[in-house]
């Protein structure tokens, strides 16, 4: 099952380096003061705090089996269910991590643009200062969210990947509203890490 899993993850990796090759890249930014704290293991259960619900609630129950043709309302962060994961990255000297949108059980609802706000603390709440290169890419692709499907914003960091990182413990952003500002979440970052990063608009999983 090891091989099987490792094998996919570099199947994704590759793929998600000629995504980034061909331009299908977006770019956000942020800033905050020094760390101060130890790092997160790697593999820590991620956790997700909404802080912000300004959004109007969207989710929508389909009749089994009419999921495409369902009329749907736009995703809140109360409709998502949120994980960050370290992949193989494609580069030697930086890492892959994606931030996983699913949605939650028997609910519909689409979502589809940028993650605004980016900013990283430490385990005990101190901000990070990671650098984020600039600019959004105006194109981006709404998904249809149900039966467990996915979007999925995948965020490359291009220091050293040698370095022991920076010791990220938390990350939050705000989702892409429909007409008006979505909601603010928090979610528990896996792993530490170097910047500057590179940030996609939220897609369909790769691979």
């Amino acid at each position: 099952m090891t091989l099987t899993r490792n094998r996919r993850s570099v199947a994704r990796s590759l793929a998600f380096a000629a995504a980034l090759s061909s331009g299908a890249l977006a770019l956000t930014s942020c800033g905050a003061a020094q760390p101060g704290a130890s790092p997160t293991p790697a593999g820590a259960t991620t956790s997700t705090s909404p802080v912000s619900g300004s959004a109007p609630r969207g989710n929508i129950t389909a009749p089994s089996g009419e999921l495409e043709n369902a009329a749907r309302g736009w995703c809140e962060s109360a409709d998502l269910e949120f994980e960050v994961a370290e992949h193989v990255s494609p580069e030697a000297t930086g890492k892959l991590f994606a931030i996983h949108l699913t949605a939650a059980d028997k609910t519909y609802c689409t979502i589809g643009g940028t993650l605004s706000d980016i900013s990283f603390t430490t385990e005990d709440g101190d901000p990070i200062d990671i650098e984020i290169g600039g600019g959004q890419d105006p194109e981006h692709t709404e998904i249809n969210l149900g039966d467990r499907r996915e979007a999925v914003a995948y965020i490359r960091t291009t220091g050293a990947g040698n370095n022991p990182g920076l010791p990220v413990a938390a990350v939050s952003f705000t989702l892409p509203g429909k007409g008006v500002k979505g909601d603010g979440v928090t979610v528990t970052w896996p792993a530490p890490f170097d910047g500057p990063i590179l940030v996609t608009n939220l897609m369909e999983p790769v691979g």
